[in-house]
């Protein structure tokens, strides 16, 4: 349900041409850039915005677990 919300209020802020108007682009601090306005979507907006307000991902976590969403970073076995 998470994700198809989430591609919703993608499709329609690229349908609006959102970000690119307001040249609204978070930049991004330590990698290249591989989004353009026509790809830089509500997800991507979000998750930069949010990266950049916690040094680290466990405030966020916590915070999303105290709403139910529990969420856990696995890492690929070498097997994989």
């Amino acid at each position: 349900m998470v994700a198809q919300a989430m591609q919703v209020m993608d499709e329609g802020y690229l349908a609006q041409d959102y970000y690119h108007r307001l040249k609204a682009l978070i930049p991004l601090e330590e990698r290249a850039e591989t989004f353009a306005y026509d790809t830089y979507s509500w997800t991507e907006h979000i998750s930069r915005k949010w990266g950049q307000w916690y040094a680290s991902p466990e405030e966020l976590l916590e915070q999303l677990a105290r709403r139910g969403f529990e969420i856990t970073l696995n890492k690929p076995s070498e097997k994989e």
